[in-house]
């Protein structure tokens, strides 16, 4: 399995982390199959080559994964199956998702789900012409100006989003004194936050 990262427009850096291309073809060595532990991060998955099926404890059994799936953070272990596999991932920084599209991630726990039923029309459209570009470039600039277009009307990420990313990406050791710190308030305020 190939992964390449790639560079977030500068635009985009406070709501994107990065921007993943994953190409697994059916000569990696067989099925894949892989479980997911439960974790805090967030992806918009464009799938546009696959054969994926995919398991959660909700549903038992393995099911078509979407074309183009929300994996929200803190699901309960999930596992994935399958020989081929080309998507484009697009991982969001702690709070990015719910500053550009407005939609809380509370929503989305212990669940994936089609992006297309979710999000807007555009999002349909934007999946379309993936599939008819010609290049990986290609498919990559779409998704980048698809969240660009966004960004006008995105909520700007807040000190208290920082301080929480942090906290997350610290597993918890970092002092309270400098989470405040980073949030912008007193040990006070941030306890009943």
């Amino acid at each position: 399995m190939n992964i390449t990262f790639h560079r977030v427009h500068p635009a985009l850096s406070q709501f994107v982390e990065v921007i993943m291309c994953v190409n697994r073809s059916a000569d990696d060595a067989g099925e894949f199959l892989q479980t997911s532990l439960p974790n805090h991060e967030c992806f918009l998955s464009f799938e546009y080559e696959t054969d994926f099926m995919v398991r959660t404890v909700k549903t038992n059994v393995f099911v078509e994964a979407h074309t183009t799936t929300i994996i929200p953070p803190q699901l309960i272990k999930t596992e994935l199956k399958g020989k081929t596999m080309k998507a484009i991932l697009v991982k969001f920084r702690h709070g990015g998702f719910f500053g550009l599209f407005k939609i809380p991630m509370p929503l989305f726990k212990n669940d994936c789900y089609n992006a297309r039923d979710v999000l807007s029309k555009d999002f349909g459209d934007l999946f379309e012409k993936i599939l008819n570009a010609a290049s990986l470039a290609e498919k990559i600039t779409l998704v980048e100006l698809f969240l660009l277009a966004r960004v006008a009307n995105a909520t700007p990420m807040q000190p208290i989003d920082y301080a929480f990313e942090k906290l997350l990406c610290s597993n918890g050791n970092i002092p309270i004194h400098d989470i405040a710190s980073i949030a912008c308030m007193s040990i006070r305020q941030l306890q009943r936050k």
